[in-house]
C-alpha cells in the first residue's frame, strides 16, 4: 500500500518505530490526522509536516509550494 502508485519523486518512507512518514529530506511527520467517513472505505491517513523546515529545504522544488499554510502527505 505504501509503494502502491506514487512517483519516483514522491518517495516518502514510513517510519514503523515512529508510526510517520519521512519526507526525501529526511524530514519527520509531526502530525497524524484520520480523515473520512469512519463507516466508508475511503478514510485516509494525512500526516503533517512542519512548514518551518520545508521552507528552507534544498529539496522543496516540486514538493513544498511558497506561501502554503501547511505541508501534507496522505495515504488512503
Amino acid at each position: 500500500i505504501v509503494h502502491g502508485v506514487r512517483k519516483e519523486n514522491q518517495a516518502f518512507e514510513y517510519n514503523k518505530d515512529a508510526g510517520m512518514f519521512v519526507c526525501p529530506a529526511g524530514q519527520l511527520a509531526v502530525r497524524k490526522a484520520r480523515q473520512g467517513k469512519k463507516q466508508g472505505q475511503n478514510q485516509t491517513d494525512t500526516y503533517y509536516f512542519d512548514i518551518d523546515k520545508c521552507q528552507i529545504c534544498p529539496l522543496k522544488i516540486g514538493c513544498y509550494r511558497d506561501g502554503a499554510k501547511s505541508k501534507t502527505y496522505s495515504v488512503t
